[in-house]
């Protein structure tokens, strides 16, 4: 992805494996990000693929997931080592959705925090996103923030609708958990 892997790498060192170390701002909006990933899985027997899964916090608050149904990968080895350390047993390995693995498919794909930045260019946003859809079987759910500061990438929600209606008419947008967050639903299927 477009974010320098050394800006995680150092937020790793200082925080270890806390919400700090994936650049969030607190407990409380890092673990109401990804409760809200995880309302898009209907059931704990379906597959998850975590893009961009730092330090695994998905496993923490998303669904029951089984380990031989859930993959997370992330471009910072550091952060796939950390992982490994925090949950033993489970399924992580160092990725890019911009060069995605064949065996990287999964009924759920889910991304949290992998479109922070404002440099990060929209026509690889679209790319990776794409990946994404390409990747599930049953939907994506992946969050944006629509306010920030000028270093942070910020979209509003009717625009990430208009921009990812190209890739499925079946669109839910959750913006009621936290002010400045939103999160995308693209499912395969009408629900």
């Amino acid at each position: 992805m477009g974010q320098d892997v050394n800006y995680y790498k150092d937020l790793l060192m200082k925080h270890g494996s806390t919400h700090a170390a994936v650049d969030c701002g607190s407990q409380y909006t890092h673990q109401r990000r990804l409760q809200v990933l995880a309302d898009v899985i209907k059931n704990h027997t379906d597959s998850v693929l975590d893009v961009g899964c730092g330090l695994g916090h998905f496993l923490d608050y998303g669904p029951a997931c089984r380990k031989e149904d859930y993959l997370g990968i992330d471009i910072l080895p550091e952060m796939v080592e950390a992982a490994l350390l925090r949950r033993p047993g489970w399924h992580f390995e160092e990725g890019d959705i911009d060069n995605p693995n064949p065996h990287w498919t999964a009924d759920y794909v889910v991304a949290s925090g992998l479109f922070q930045f404002a440099d990060y260019n929209p026509d690889l946003r679209m790319d990776a996103v794409t990946t994404m859809f390409r990747l599930c079987r049953k939907a994506v759910a992946c969050n944006f923030l629509r306010q920030g500061t000028n270093e942070e990438y910020v979209v509003q929600p009717e625009d990430a609708w208009r921009t990812y209606r190209r890739l499925t008419p079946w669109i839910t947008i959750r913006a009621d958990y936290l002010p400045n967050d939103f999160t995308l639903y693209l499912y395969k299927e009408k629900q």
